[in-house]
């Protein structure tokens, strides 16, 4: 099975340690915050590093229903 079947069938049987284990371990964020969160939405800001040394800024939003994110766009620009 792919890792998106596997990420997309976790995802509908909402089992969270199926999709945490197609992670790999060198998978790295940091400088991580919240630019802004209220009770609909939230904007975060990291960086992501990989293994060949490429670093990409992440913007990420999140819309949020009942106190749970339902929905989540992000984009990336490449650090140099």
């Amino acid at each position: 099975m792919s890792i998106y079947q596997i990420r997309e069938e976790a995802t509908v049987n909402k089992d969270m340690d199926s999709f945490a284990a197609t992670m790999h371990d060198d998978f790295v964020t940091h400088e991580s915050r919240c630019l802004y969160e209220n009770d609909d939405v939230m904007v975060t800001h990291g960086v992501m590093s990989f293994p060949d040394g490429s670093r990409e800024a992440v913007l990420a939003f999140h819309q949020i229903k009942d106190g749970k994110v339902i929905r989540m766009e992000t984009g990336a620009t490449l650090l140099e």
